[in-house]
């Protein structure tokens, strides 16, 4: 009902494998790797600007309950 782990929403386990066996095919099992930490840093460097965002807002007194 909820895919894997309701987690990717309509995705379900087969059409997620079929996704991953495209990629590969694409980009070479041994880019995977390389490809999955690239993901990972944008994602954190994500997470600190808003962060660093929310931080600056806090000490300007903007952040309203």
């Amino acid at each position: 009902m909820f895919g894997v782990l309701g987690l990717f929403g309509p995705f379900g386990t087969q059409e997620l494998l079929i996704i991953l066996v495209i990629v590969m095919l694409l980009f070479g099992a041994s880019k995977i790797p390389e490809l999955a930490r690239s993901l990972g840093m944008a994602a954190h460097h994500c997470f600190l600007y808003y962060l660093i965002l929310y931080c600056i807002s806090l000490m300007n007194n903007d952040y309203k309950m």
